[in-house]
């Protein structure tokens, strides 16, 4: 590299003589105490071109750009050097260099650029800023992973996205968040629970989905993830709903969307003077309207759901296969099939069955979404008896099975399953079930909207909403009351200051109070404990962890309660009947784990009798891959594909090295290199006997391990059956390795990821 007669332009506009000597010394602070990186490695590899005013901005993003580059399975050490520089990088230019500056300094900049809302200085005093400023630990910044702190500056921190200006550092964000989500606590108590938060989130206990991650501190208050909304059989509520889907898209929310009271094509309309067109007219309408909103970090999202035996199920059910006509395809959505015990009994017989329009079985709509699969089974029987239903068809059960939704899902990777009746009988609501959302993990009760001015309150429309949070399984089990009770706090007291676009969905949620509660970093769990998916001690172990999790998550809402009282919608949960969650599960989980309670469950029992509860639900596992970035944990509950993971989003592509790899390679269990999808539903089974709603569940093949390298048929069909029998609830994506794309993965599908962006 020569210098000679060479100047680089500062940051701030200014000439000066090239120093090489500069460059060494940022790179030797960036490796200092990090073992196994090498200095002069990064500086022959960045093979900087010094032409003359060459950006000093320019260089450091080639040394970033290259110490990344570096990080591998066998280097992974280079992440934190990377980081570093990243780091320096941001201070520069939102400090102009690299000393921090106060947090009231912070807040008053970005209040005043119209970034931070205006509360954030008026209602604390001037001694609880001066407090929370000395609070501020800026050196946690340096614990991030290159990966995590890409992940934070892409999609996170405020920045202006035209002019690429940066407002704030990862420290000053994790600290206006805090304090915007308790601003509106007593005074007496507010500043503990801002620490709280800011440590929890700080130093990777929790993480927060993206409207949160986005919003909170914003002037904007929407803070929710998933929005679920049910379309009626009229016209008014095809549009009605599609402009709530847009308005909630366009807050950053990801939309479940049932379709199921929707009458099928060919049904007669006025009286028999028109044909309905049926679902496919409004699955465009659907798919445009989730399309046009652009979302502050990732386009509109969501997955339809449509029962099993309505009458345009296999066309629906097509629309993102790669065989149909592109100009039929409706690629824009996803698609999830409800089903119900039957489907899988009537195909294991291989006897028949019938499609209809909804509009003609009113009966069977009724039980379907219910737990009374008895009175189900009889109103479909009669219905298939009926000779006035003139607009049905027989097909063979096994075929529908086999072909519309087992090869569909296996080809497109994104056909869902709701296993209808295990979401009814293992529920926290004594109100139907009839759908989930974008990413599979949130089961609230929902009707038609038939106007923007229904609600709850003067008709039954009911829009579910979740505000989601996970909790990373690193923690230790005597960790779990105090963050429940943080997070529980959290997203309640959210429920009453975010602002709702649709009011019934405002109604709903304040008097539901439905909260998603997750955990993230099994696939680490396992490893750190040395256990495999699926075998013996796995499962009790993950048995006496999420006992734990769902024990202090009651026991927390039962306290908001006797502070702020229940939720006025708790009679209609099952808790107000004295049900637990260890007495509504599927008992044929017992046979894949009998590991004693360690909780104190009757005394829990009592003071929910006693108390009520302010929330109707509290428990869901969702996705978490854009979160799961940032704390540098691994994705959900899922296992890893390998120890170094390049995942792209939008912008840019991350390699992330899991968690503690050096020590741990041998003990990780890696998705692909076993057939593992039985042993991972185990933990699923295990896990949903304690969760409220859902878990955002895979499932996952290698052709590889299969004669003719072809995943066989009855494989495809063992998950299905296995997921119902032991009470899964729900489906997700389905994944099949292909060899070109192992190392690869998305973190922006979904609500966040890859689903929903916990």
């Amino acid at each position: 590299m020569s210098a000679q007669n060479t100047h680089v332009k500062k940051r701030n506009g200014a000439l000066e003589a090239l120093d090489i000597t500069k460059i060494h010394k940022v790179l030797a602070w960036a490796a200092k105490d990090v073992p196994h990186v090498s200095v002069s490695d990064v500086a022959v590899a960045s093979s900087i071109q010094f032409n003359n005013g060459v950006s000093t901005k320019d260089i450091h993003k080639v040394l970033i750009k290259t110490t990344a580059d570096m990080i591998s399975e066998r280097t992974p050490n280079y992440q934190i050097m990377a980081a570093r520089l990243l780091l320096q990088d941001i201070y520069k230019r939102v400090y102009g260099g690299v000393n921090p500056r106060s947090l009231q300094s912070a807040l008053l900049f970005n209040i005043k650029n119209n970034k931070y809302r205006y509360g954030l200085v008026n209602k604390y005093t001037v001694e609880e800023i001066a407090e929370l400023s000395n609070y501020v630990k800026y050196e946690r910044d340096y614990s991030f992973t290159y990966a995590g702190l890409s992940q934070v500056l892409d999609k996170y921190l405020i920045r202006d996205k035209f002019t690429n200006e940066l407002y704030e550092t990862p420290q000053e964000a994790f600290m206006a968040l805090a304090m915007s989500a308790f601003i509106n606590y007593d005074v007496s108590h507010r500043i503990h629970w801002v620490k709280a938060l800011y440590d929890a989130v700080s130093t990777f206990q929790v993480s927060l989905p993206t409207p949160i991650m986005l919003n909170l501190r914003t002037p904007k208050f929407a803070y929710s993830s998933c929005v679920t909304l049910s379309t009626g059989d009229t016209l008014s509520s095809w549009f009605t709903t599609t402009t709530s889907a847009g308005l909630f898209s366009s807050a950053d929310a990801g939309i479940g969307w049932d379709f199921g009271s929707v009458r099928s094509i060919g049904s007669p309309v006025a009286g028999g003077r028109v044909e309905h067109t049926g679902k496919i007219p409004l699955l465009r309408l659907a798919s445009a309207a989730v399309g046009a909103c652009r979302q502050s970090s990732r386009g509109g999202s969501a997955t339809t759901f449509t029962p099993f035996f309505d009458l345009e199920i296999e066309t629906i059910l097509s629309l993102r296969s790669v065989r149909l006509e592109e100009k039929k395809r409706i690629d824009g959505l996803d698609y999830a099939v409800v089903i119900n015990q039957l489907l899988y009994d009537r195909a294991l017989k291989n006897t028949t069955i019938t499609l209809f329009s909804p509009s003609d079985i009113p009966e069977v709509m009724k039980y379907f979404y219910s737990a009374d699969y008895n009175n189900f089974v009889k109103a479909y029987e009669d219905a298939e008896q009926d000779t006035s239903i003139t607009n049905k068809f027989v097909r063979q059960a096994r075929e529908l099975l086999e072909t519309s939704i087992i090869t569909e899902r296996k080809e497109s990777g994104r056909i869902y399953i709701l296993n209808i009746d295990e979401a009814n009988t293992n529920s926290p609501f004594l109100v139907p079930i009839r759908q989930s959302n974008l990413c599979m993990e949130i089961l609230l009760p929902t009707s038609p909207l038939n106007s923007l001015t229904d609600t709850l309150e003067n008709s039954s429309a009911d829009i579910g909403v979740c505000i989601l949070a996970n909790i990373n399984m690193n923690v230790a089990i005597k960790d779990l009351p105090h963050l429940t009770e943080l997070l529980v706090r959290l997203l309640d007291n959210l429920i009453d200051v975010q602002k709702f676009p649709v009011k019934a969905a405002e109604v709903s949620t304040q008097s539901r109070r439905s909260l998603g509660i997750g955990f993230n970093n099994y696939a680490y769990f396992n490893a750190k404990h040395k256990v495999r998916y699926g075998d013996a001690e796995c499962l009790s172990l993950t048995h006496q962890w999420v006992e734990n999790f769902q024990f202090s998550l009651i026991k927390a809402s039962v306290k908001l309660a006797k502070e702020f009282g229940p939720c006025s919608h708790f009679h209609e949960t099952t808790y107000s009947k004295g049900k637990l969650p260890i007495d509504r599960y599927n008992s044929n989980v017992d046979a894949l784990c009998n590991t004693e309670l360690t909780c104190d469950w009757e005394s829990l029992r009592e003071d929910v009798l006693k108390y009520g509860m302010r929330n109707s639900t509290l428990s869901a596992v969702p996705p978490s891959e854009s979160s799961s970035v940032v704390t540098n944990a691994t994705s959900g509950v899922e296992p890893i594909r390998n120890g170094v993971s390049y995942k792209t989003s939008k912008t840019q592509t991350m390699i992330q090295v899991a968690p503690n790899f050096t020590k741990l390679a041998d003990k990780y269990d890696y998705m692909f290199d076993r057939p593992m999808c039985i042993d991972y539903l185990k933990c699923i089974a295990v896990m949903q006997k304690f969760i409220c709603q859902s878990i955002s569940a895979n499932t996952f093949f290698n052709p590889k391990h299969y004669e003719n390298d072809k995943v066989p048929m009855s494989e495809l069909y063992k998950a299905l059956y296995f997921a119902k029998k032991y009470g899964i609830k729900t489906l997700y994506y389905e994944n099949t390795y292909t060899g070109s794309d192992d190392i690869n993965e998305k973190v922006n599908g979904g609500c966040s990821g890859g689903g929903c962006e916990v």
